[in-house]
């Protein structure tokens, strides 16, 4: 949908979310979203950012396991500051439940353009709204996990970046983790992968925990290949992500006797086939689950179903 039918929209902000509706935990605290024509803006306690939409990357929509909370990513081109430290990524943790209303200030004219997505009043879970609203009013694609499953079902792994717990999050063509700090690699930087302290079955002591290590290209002649490591993974984890990186064709080291052990591959086979998604992309969010209210006119209630295969592509 082209934007430029909101452009003309100035003065009061046209999407209102308040700080009860989510926790930021990157930066950590709680803020109000006021969504306007060209920009949003963050309302904290002691500290307020106008970002400009031209400055936002990307969104991802995460869903976060053994919880019905979701966290929404914002990336950024240039980072927003507090003191010395910077903050490329904003991770917002929301609630799926209980449903919530949303007003959009647009008038009926300009809803128009947006083909059913936007309404005047919005109503569902809030994780798809805030993602249906920075698809459509913020111009973003907003990304969500893809096919990868751990071997609890879900769709991160946790895991330990140097000091801080986490999880991480295998996409379609990225690896993605959170919270602290948020860090965002591109498959197509990744030089290798490697998995360590994995002895599959045949080590005399068995670890529980594996290491997986993700070296990045370099970036510039003088620069050198970066190492990431990702630590204390459950090895009940290996299968899975192994079978799922090396269907993305990212060059594993050390692998050879740990994938041809005979430790069970898990339950879940992965391939490129069939992959809708761009080929520099991740999946993206599909927001086909907004429907009017047929009660309450074209450009009245509209209600977004919940987190559901009808409403994500995976």
């Amino acid at each position: 949908v082209d934007r430029a039918n909101i452009r003309h929209v100035t003065g009061n902000a046209i999407v209102e979310l308040d700080d009860a509706k989510g926790t930021f935990v990157t930066p950590r605290g709680r803020y109000a979203i006021d969504l306007f024509a060209s920009f949003l803006r963050l309302h904290g306690k002691t500290y307020d950012y106008k970002i400009l939409y031209a400055n936002i990357s990307r969104c991802f929509l995460l869903q976060l396991p053994s919880s019905t909370n979701m966290a929404f990513v914002i990336s950024l081109d240039e980072p927003i500051r507090q003191g010395k430290q910077r903050y490329p990524h904003l991770v917002l943790q929301l609630a799926s439940t209980p449903e919530v209303h949303v007003d959009v200030k647009l008038p009926p004219q300009d809803l128009d353009a947006f083909n059913g997505s936007l309404h005047q009043r919005m109503t569902g879970a809030l994780p798809q709204l805030v993602a249906t609203l920075f698809k459509h009013v913020v111009g973003k694609k907003v990304f969500t996990s893809g096919s990868f499953l751990t071997h609890t079902r879900t769709r991160a792994v946790k895991c330990a970046l140097k000091a801080n717990a986490g999880l991480l999050f295998p996409l379609e063509k990225s690896f993605f983790f959170i919270h602290k700090p948020p860090t965002y690699i591109r498959y197509s930087d990744v030089e290798t992968v490697e998995f360590q302290r994995y002895t599959g079955q045949s080590g005399s002591s068995l670890s529980r925990n594996f290491d997986l290590v993700v070296t990045t290209q370099p970036v510039g002649d003088d620069d050198e290949p970066h190492d990431i490591m990702f630590s204390a993974i459950d090895r009940r984890e290996f299968p899975e992500l192994s079978q799922f990186l090396a269907a993305k064709k990212l060059r594993i080291l050390c692998t050879h006797q740990q994938v041809q052990s005979k430790e069970p591959l898990g339950r879940t086979r992965y391939s490129d086939e069939g992959e809708s998604v761009d080929d520099d992309e991740d999946s993206d969010f599909f927001d086909a689950g907004v429907n009017l209210d047929d009660d309450d006119g074209k450009h009245g209630n509209a209600k977004v179903k919940p987190y559901g295969r009808d409403v994500f592509k995976y």
